[in-house]
């Protein structure tokens, strides 16, 4: 999981990882993204792009479909703290509360869900929601590969903001 703490420290202003207990499915297809056998992003601010066999990509709309919930362990990543859903609904309720969490916690959250896996297991396609408040954020779509033993972003794909 270390692509997982990687992707979620690019974000800006990370110094904490705060992750909510539970994983995120994902509610679109990965086909969704693909045009002509591509998928198009960004590495660091340069565009980019991959391509996938319509096998891959059946095969990873057919994760995306069976990943279910998992339950994330405490201290999942370094300087991490895990938050259990029902007490950031709780925190999240007014102002005071919100700020409360800031403080304690910090200006974020993170959902992220359970990787999937292509290519011999050298390729990891995952999903990170951004959180800013109860209902702002952004929804992230990352692809790491493994390169001569070590996870490197190959892509991030902004898949929306709410």
């Amino acid at each position: 999981m270390s692509f997982v703490e990687d992707a979620i420290r690019s974000r800006k202003d990370v110094r904490k990882i705060v992750y909510l207990d539970s994983s995120i499915t994902f509610y679109q297809p990965f086909r969704h993204f693909i045009r002509s056998g591509k998928v198009e992003g960004f590495k660091g601010q340069a565009k980019t792009s991959m391509t996938f066999t319509a096998k891959e990509v059946r095969s990873i709309d057919k994760a995306f479909q069976r990943v279910g919930v998992v339950g994330w362990h405490d201290t999942l990543f370094a300087n991490s703290v895990r938050v259990n859903q029902d007490t950031l609904l709780l925190l999240s309720k007014d102002a005071n509360s919100n700020a409360y969490f800031k403080q304690q916690f910090a200006n974020k959250y993170f959902l992220f869900s359970e990787p999937v896996f292509v290519r011999n297991g050298n390729v990891a396609i995952f999903r990170v929601a951004e959180m800013f408040g109860h209902s702002a954020g952004n929804d992230l779509l990352y692809i790491y590969s493994k390169e001569q033993g070590k996870w490197e972003q190959q892509m991030l794909i902004y898949a929306g903001a709410w």
